[in-house]
């Protein structure tokens, strides 16, 4: 299990920074009139959200599988988060916000509208920057769990 969790981690650092290039991309894309442009890389900067958000919230499930030696039973984004506060993985305020964030994604799976696309293209850069804080904050206590045993 040990593999898996450096292999989720690698993977979800790799996630988000395609998201991270996607996002500077577009907002580049932004100082141009392509609109047709600026709509493929918003749906790219998009796409790329969808996938790390739902990454995201499932490396934390492992690394509390694999780290903590928790049982989890329950699936699905809001339970996981909960539980990460409840063990002290998270704060309670990240919690809601990464639920904010799996709402925001939750958004792209619905009918497409240019205002709802906007508006989460530019919560990205916030997803993004969240996303890497709490990675980090695994990665460096990951690391020295490893380094005590």
């Amino acid at each position: 299990m040990d593999s898996k969790l450096t292999y989720k981690l690698s993977q979800m650092t790799q996630m988000l920074k395609t998201l991270e290039d996607a996002t500077m991309r577009y907002q580049k894309k932004q100082t141009h009139d392509l609109e047709a442009e600026i709509t493929i890389h918003q749906d790219s900067v998009i796409q790329r959200l969808e996938y790390c958000v739902d990454h995201f919230w499932k490396l934390l499930k492992i690394y509390m599988e694999t780290t903590e030696s928790l049982t989890i039973n329950e699936n699905g984004p809001r339970s996981i988060a909960r539980i990460a506060a409840l063990n002290n993985l998270i704060s309670e305020e990240e919690a809601y916000r990464l639920i904010q964030m799996v709402e925001e994604r939750n958004k792209t799976s619905h009918m497409y509208h240019a205002e709802v696309a906007d508006e989460i293209a530019r919560f990205a850069p916030k997803g993004l920057a969240f996303m890497h804080l709490i990675l980090k904050r695994l990665e460096d206590k990951y690391a020295a769990q490893k380094s005590s045993n």
